[in-house]
């Protein structure tokens, strides 16, 4: 069985992560697995050494000639792999693996990683997406709620719902820890630093909490747009010494296993990786309700 995974990018992020996963999995089960980008940089997250990494090349090209570009050249990649299934990550991705694959061999499952009702792509993109995303032969959703999105743009019987899982090295991760706790009362929490995770929102909270309990701790592991921003918020509420900002981290497990509580403050989410991690190692979780995919993890 021949599989290649389309997704724009492999930086740090749940999509790159689960995608990555899969890829992993099916290599090391003998399948011949490839995967195909069009942004540059390495991979984030390890990647089985039999797995064949594409990257397209679109520098100096204006917007819309990147994108008949894009499905000129993935097209031409699924083409020479000649794979037996497709499997696109990520709204736009999608679109362009829908127009690439158009009369080729292979089976094309498209896959939407967050929530399509919150987090809206711009006019253009999802009028393709309303028009063209039936023409897939699939399309995996995180959620029954995101399912009742995706019947609008699609037959539901092609609609399946498929949670995230844990990847293999993931969940060894986290089963070889042992609890070695450097500080005490420790408030945790995982994610880009970007407008949806709502990581402002946790910032300005636990202002008001450290005034009641002024031993608490908070640990942001992430990186993202609002970096600065963030960072500036709270040196504005005098908490510089209560915060701490990791950044990236390839094994945020042994931070994690120290906290006491893990937090997941989001506006907007599809399946949260960082909350299914954080309750695989037994930490007492809280988040807001937003639609969705908290209250799938969360009873």
């Amino acid at each position: 069985m021949k599989i290649t995974f389309i997704i724009s990018s492999l930086k740090s992020g749940g999509a790159e992560r689960v995608l990555t996963g899969l890829a992993n999995y099916w290599s090391k089960k003998g399948y011949d697995i490839s995967i195909i980008k069009y942004q540059p940089g390495d991979s984030f997250y390890p990647i089985d050494s039999k797995i064949f990494v594409h990257t397209i090349n679109f520098e100096n090209r204006s917007k819309v000639g990147r994108t008949f570009f894009l499905i000129k050249e993935i097209r031409r990649k699924i083409s020479q792999i000649s794979p037996d299934i497709v499997i696109s990550f990520i709204d736009k991705t999608n679109i362009l693996s829908i127009f690439a694959n158009q009369g080729l061999n292979a089976k094309l499952i498209i896959s939407e990683r967050t929530n399509p009702e919150v987090l809206r792509i711009n006019k253009f993109w999802d009028i393709l997406r309303k028009l063209f995303y039936k023409k897939a032969d699939a399309l995996v959703v995180q959620t029954n709620f995101i399912k009742n999105w995706s019947i609008k743009v699609m037959p539901a019987e092609k609609v399946f719902v498929i949670p995230n899982a844990l990847d293999e090295i993931r969940k060894n991760s986290i089963l070889s820890l042992t609890r070695n706790k450097s500080k005490t009362n420790v408030i945790v929490t995982m994610g880009r630093l970007s407008y949806e995770k709502g990581h402002d929102l946790l910032i300005e909270s636990f202002k008001i909490l450290s005034q009641k309990f002024p031993d608490l701790h908070l640990e942001i592991i992430g990186d993202g747009p609002l970096k600065e921003k963030l960072i500036n918020r709270v040196n504005e509420l005098d908490i510089g010494q209560k915060v701490t900002f990791h950044g990236h981290l390839k094994n945020p497990f042994p931070i994690l296993n120290d906290a006491d509580i893990f937090v997941l403050p989001s506006r907007v989410e599809g399946f949260p990786n960082a909350l299914m991690e954080a309750m695989a190692l037994g930490l007492p979780s809280i988040s807001f309700d937003c639609n969705y995919g908290p209250s799938d993890l969360i009873t």
